[in-house]
């Protein structure tokens, strides 16, 4: 369940709507799928966090539009359990009042019976049976009824912002230090693999041993 509710979130901060209107906020140029290339979310381990970061070219825009996903975010998450259609919670209710109602009825036809004549066992013992499955009914819906608000008030209040972002203090890209130690090591063995092929390739002897092998003939003088 956990998991299928952070999904929900995932695609919530992924759907074009909520792009559109972070684009609009901040009037942003560029489509909903560019803006998307910039965001990376991250369930973080262990935890029902989801951390957002933004990658963009000037650092006070890549926390505006951080924190104006989350703010977004949480808007919809709400409008998406509390919205305007009628919810679980509405729906046990009315049924609740309709069984409460009948029960009402049930029992003062009952009473009425009970005061009058007792020729009318027949009725009074259907009228018995059908309070008892009713109050039955009405206890089930009841406790569907406390679940679902208590799972809807949940989920409806179950996302904010824990941290807001920040503006970066150094750029993430290029990483200097370590393109650097990459470019030293990079050279480093393309160069001894150049020196070792220049040295396979180059056909002059240097060397008395190498005459020999060349030759295929021992030196008699030197």
């Amino acid at each position: 369940q956990l998991e299928r509710l952070i999904n929900t979130y995932v695609e919530l901060v992924k759907s074009a709507s909520l792009l559109d209107r972070v684009i609009e906020e901040l009037d942003l140029t560029g489509s909903p799928s560019a803006l998307l290339r910039q965001i990376e979310i991250e369930v973080v381990p262990d935890t029902e966090l989801l951390r957002i970061t933004v990658q963009d070219r000037t650092p006070d825009r890549c926390r505006d539009i951080a924190n104006a996903v989350a703010d977004l975010l949480v808007e919809q998450s709400q409008d998406l359990y509390s919205g305007d259609t009628q919810s679980a919670r509405e729906i046990l209710q009315q049924q609740l009042s309709a069984v409460e109602q009948n029960l009402e009825q049930d029992r003062a036809a009952l009473q009425d019976l009970l005061n009058g004549s007792a020729t009318e066992n027949a009725r009074i013992a259907a009228l018995e049976t059908r309070i008892r499955s009713g109050e039955e009914i009405f206890i089930s819906l009841l406790r569907q009824y406390e679940e679902t608000r208590v799972a809807e008030a949940t989920r409806g209040n179950s996302v904010t912002v824990v941290g807001p972002a920040s503006e970066p203090l150094w750029p993430s890209r290029p990483r200097k230090t370590l393109n650097l130690a990459l470019g030293v090591v990079v050279g480093a063995v393309a160069g001894l693999g150049l020196a070792f092929l220049f040295e396979y390739l180059d056909p002059a002897l240097h060397s008395a041993d190498d005459l020999e092998a060349t030759a295929r003939m021992s030196i008699l003088g030197l």
